[in-house]
């Protein structure tokens, strides 16, 4: 395994781990929380609602824009059939990678 790889595998772990985010964003928001406060659990609920709302909203952006990118795929036949040429291509150079990797 090169260490690219490993480097890799690592950051994108980071960026889907649910845990490892939940403990990072907390971190983040104790920032904005002065030091002297009398509330500061309502002070980090309020910031954790603004968090949660902020990501709602990107991620309604993304559904948009996947909906939008969908309509522009499915209404060119062209480009449908070069996609689905990429994907089988995609596959079975995953395969063949599969079938003549090293077997550890």
């Amino acid at each position: 395994m090169s260490r690219d790889y490993i480097v890799f595998y690592i950051q994108v772990w980071e960026v889907t781990g649910k845990r490892i985010a939940v403990c990072r964003n907390a971190a983040w928001r104790a920032r904005f929380v002065p030091a002297g406060s009398q509330n500061t659990t309502g002070s980090m609920v309020v910031l954790a609602g603004v968090f949660m709302a902020m990501t709602f909203i990107v991620f309604v952006m993304y559904g948009a824009l996947a909906s939008l990118a969908r309509d522009y795929v499915i209404s060119r036949p062209v480009g449908l059939l070069w996609m689905r040429r990429i994907f089988a291509g995609t596959f079975c150079v995953l395969g063949l990678r599969l079938a003549f990797g090293d077997k550890h």
